[in-house]
């Protein structure tokens, strides 16, 4: 997944630049506090775990190199570079704590939080997949705060709704917006589904609800990846179990590393021991995992097939397990 949208299936990186000619270019002033930024992260981590932490925390990929960007790929990964709904939900829980510390009141602390989304959602470029998790985070704290309680189905509608009003073009020529979307979908709906036939796996750890999860994404993106990029990863979703799990810790200590970091460079590197080791076994996993021989493989099928199995699809959700009111797990936002 790019920072544009959901990738579970391994794509070749001339398809990925191909990709990034439907996305706005991010404004030249997010650009310039990204790269600032990470002449900051630079100083707190060596290369490759800087370029890796930095796609990680606000999905800056101008220095990660090709042939990393590529075993990403081809492990089905590159959503692990991304922002997805996991970073605004952190955005959120962290502001929303930090003003119910300062006992700001709720309307202005509501207002403080969406000041904040909004202002990460600019500073990692506004793709598309950023912008539709900024608007469903902050639809889900409205409708908590007003007491009226939606599915995630429902904010998914409206924000997607709110998107294409405000950029109609969004709606056909948008790849990663059409990814994020069903990304998002499926963790909503399809990982139920999943969970409910997962019974023999444990819990424990969320183990249960992360393979759900992670079925669920691959299961309504991996019919328009076949089509579009006619390439899949064959050991997408064994990588992502193995990964996924870590990514929220590199995230919350990377992230309080690079804040202390600010107060005295110092702190920020003892603090960043721990992301440094953490993203040091996510890289070995990848590129290991990118030279296992036939872990992704080119399929040429027909539009036609994606038609049939998104009927299937909509069959097999058509049943009677009942769509999770917010998401599968914790993981969730990793895939959204």
């Amino acid at each position: 997944m790019l920072a544009c949208g959901v990738y579970l299936v391994a794509i070749s990186i001339q398809q990925i630049i191909h990709l990034e000619r439907y996305r706005a270019k991010a404004p030249e002033a997010a650009v310039y506090v990204q790269e600032r930024l990470y002449v900051h992260v630079r100083k707190i981590w060596p290369e490759p775990h800087a370029a890796f932490i930095a796609g990680t925390l606000y999905g800056l990929q101008a220095h990660v190199p090709v042939a990393t960007k590529q075993d990403f790929a081809n492990t089905g990964l590159t959503h692990v570079l991304a922002v997805s709904g996991f970073n605004v939900s952190i955005i959120v829980g962290v502001c929303s704590w930090f003003f119910g510390v300062l006992r700001i009141r709720r309307t202005r602390a509501f207002f403080g939080v969406v000041l904040m989304v909004a202002g990460f959602v600019y500073l990692v470029g506004m793709g598309a997949s950023a912008v539709r998790a900024g608007v469903m985070g902050v639809l889900s704290l409205l409708s908590s705060a007003l007491g009226r309680g939606r599915g995630s189905g429902t904010v998914l509608v409206v924000a997607c709704t709110l998107m294409v009003m405000a950029e109609p073009r969004i709606l056909l020529h948008d790849r990663g917006f059409h990814l994020s979307v069903l990304a998002t979908i499926g963790v909503t709906y399809a990982s139920p589904r999943c969970e409910a036939w997962l019974f023999w796996i444990s819990q424990r750890w969320q183990l249960r609800s992360l393979v759900a999860t992670t079925i669920g994404a691959y299961v309504l993106t991996f019919p328009y990846l076949l089509v579009v990029f006619g390439r899949v990863s064959l050991i997408a979703i064994v990588t992502n179990l193995i990964v996924v799990p870590v990514i929220p810790f590199i995230m919350a200590t990377g992230a309080l590393a690079v804040a202390m970091g600010f107060v005295w460079v110092p702190i920020g590197i003892a603090l960043g021991v721990l992301s440094w080791a953490a993203s040091g076994y996510v890289l070995a996993v990848v590129s290991w995992s990118a030279r296992i021989p036939y872990s992704s493989a080119e399929v040429a099928v027909h539009w036609s097939v994606a038609v049939l199995l998104y009927v299937y699809i909509l069959l097999w959700l058509s049943r009677d397990v009942a769509p999770s009111s917010t998401s599968s797990s914790a993981f969730s936002g990793l895939f959204s």
